[in-house]
């Protein structure tokens, strides 16, 4: 007597299935990671270390100059060098990955146009394309209050499946620039547990007895405002003079910081004022802690992290 037994798969290909099932999607994050630490970088530091990696199986393609004095927005000859060696790495981490998604942190400026290469060819290797933006209403490029550059705009988002913006307003507003009724926001957020356990008489070597710290937290030029603020200082001192500027950051080039502070001698601040450079982890949290008031007197900024860090 013959009997028929059903045919069962290899278990091979069982166990392929069962690898499948239990693969979390890969996810490439596209962006500058620290150091520096600055806001981009300590955002997608946080990513990396976020719910993200439970969900998700990581990839960072990192794009830092690894340069502590560096300013995106201005090119220099070394912008095609370091594009060629980032979109290599993007390439060689697309081909051994194979992401299902590919999380691509972009800003305003010409750099946009490196970002866009980026998300094109992630779609073009099949990666769902998410762009993180970080640009502003008010950037020049590509801009949002010209025809052209809302057409511009509309071209290189049109690359991404979804697009993320820093706040509603800019969620209402390029929706509308761009012709988009999906984009979604979410904020810059910031470490807490940095903050969290700091004594509020935390030491601070750079203040004397009776002072009270004013505090500014960025890059050292004319657009984050530097120039305004010594412009204000003089009045403030008249009115309150136990307060000290206190300075954390430093300025694109050598060159410039050297022009900063000598500005502030010749302004007849520079015994109120304090630079203390750059500064990170527990030492940037003790600044914050140690002070009574933050300025924020940038020209244009999307979403300042130092805002949450506050």
């Amino acid at each position: 007597m013959l009997i028929r037994t059903r045919k069962s798969a290899p278990s091979g290909a069982k166990a392929s299935q069962a690898a499948s099932a239990l693969r979390r999607p890969r996810l490439l994050i596209v962006g500058p990671l620290p150091p520096p630490l600055g806001g981009v970088q300590l955002i997608i530091d946080m990513q990396l270390r976020s719910s993200l990696a439970r969900v998700f199986e990581l990839h960072p393609v990192d794009t830092s100059k690894r340069k502590l004095r560096w300013a995106v927005e201005n090119p220099t000859w070394k912008t095609p060098l370091y594009f060629a060696r980032d979109f290599l790495r993007l390439i060689r981490m697309l081909v051994r990955v194979r992401p299902d998604a590919a999380l691509v942190h972009a800003t305003s400026s010409l750099s946009i146009l490196r970002d866009w290469m980026f998300m094109a060819t992630a779609r073009l290797f099949g990666a769902k394309v998410i762009c993180y933006y970080h640009g502003t209403l008010h950037a020049r490029f590509p801009s949002g209050e010209t025809r052209i550059g809302r057409a511009v705009g509309r071209f290189l988002m049109s690359t991404a499946h979804r697009v993320i913006v820093l706040g509603p307003t800019y969620q209402r507003e390029m929706g509308k620039a761009w012709r988009r009724d999906d984009l979604a926001w979410a904020p810059n957020m910031a470490d807490v547990a940095l903050f969290r356990n700091l004594p509020v008489d935390t030491p601070a070597p750079w203040l004397a007895p009776g002072e009270r710290a004013v505090l500014f937290v960025g890059r050292l030029s004319a657009p984050k405002g530097i120039y305004d603020l010594f412009d204000a200082i003089p009045r403030v001192i008249e009115r309150h003079p136990e307060a000290r500027f206190v300075f954390v950051g430093v300025a694109e080039r050598d060159a410039l910081e050297r022009e900063i502070r000598s500005e502030a001698a010749r302004r007849g601040i520079a015994a109120r004022v304090t630079f203390l450079g750059p500064l990170e982890g527990g030492d940037k949290a003790a600044a914050f802690v140690t002070s009574k008031m933050i300025v924020v007197p940038s020209w244009t900024e999307g979403f300042p992290l130092v805002i949450p860090e506050a």
